[in-house]
């Protein structure tokens, strides 16, 4: 479930404009996206130490002065801003001051993507449809730009194209970064390469995505 909240937030004997906000706040997940249209620093750490604590009971920053141990109950906070999503710290420092620091796009985008594979491979191991996230690299980051690369193996005497759409419909909306399923169209050799290739995979004992570098594992194999 996710709780939706909007209002304006200003700054006192300020010619600055007002500030709309927009919170979503997951307690499932424990994450806070906080949506703007500009970034004001002041603004944001003044409601995330102030008001979300008081008339929430969300805790999305470090407060220095109560010791370094971070606490279990903290969400994680993160700002859509410009049609990005960026992490953000906010933290009440030993000294009593507020600091805010925003990470890159893309670690936020990483973070985002692995959640979503998982979502996407549980729902498919669910319906009994074998499928791998392709779009990995040996570093063990997924490539932006492209969304969830997912591949089906499919039996070639069933209908290829039925099962992609069955694929696609059981991962609807799990993906926050998008998700394409393609299966294979041509030759088994492509299916081959695809299972071959780094990708994710399910693991149904652990219940979450595994990395897996077949033709690396190969090779390391070969020369032991």
């Amino acid at each position: 479930m996710v709780d939706v909240l909007g209002f304006t937030a200003k700054h006192s004997m300020s010619t600055l404009a007002d500030l709309d906000f927009r919170f979503e706040i997951n307690r499932e997940e424990r994450v806070v996206t906080l949506v703007v249209k500009d970034i004001d620093s002041a603004l944001i750490c003044d409601v995330v130490t102030r008001m979300l604590p008081a008339d929430h009971d969300v805790c999305a920053f470090m407060n220095e002065q109560e010791g370094w141990a971070p606490l279990s109950s903290r969400f994680r906070l993160r700002v859509k801003f410009d049609g990005r999503y960026l992490g953000v710290q906010v933290v009440k420092l030993f000294s009593g001051e507020l600091t805010m620091r925003l990470e890159p796009h893309e670690a936020e985008w990483q973070r985002m993507a692995r959640k979503s594979a998982a979502r996407v491979l549980a729902a498919l191991h669910a319906t009994g449809i074998e499928a791998i996230v392709t779009n990995l690299a040996y570093n063990g980051t997924l490539k932006a730009g492209r969304g969830l690369h997912v591949f089906t193996r499919t039996s070639r005497a069933g209908s290829l194209m039925g099962r992609a759409n069955s694929a696609a419909r059981a991962i609807q909306g799990l993906s926050e970064v998008g998700a394409m399923v393609v299966s294979d169209y041509t030759t088994r050799e492509a299916t081959e390469r695809a299972f071959a290739s780094p990708h994710l995979a399910w693991d149904p004992m652990r219940k979450t995505c595994v990395e897996r570098f077949p033709a690396r594992e190969d090779f390391e194999g070969k020369e032991s």
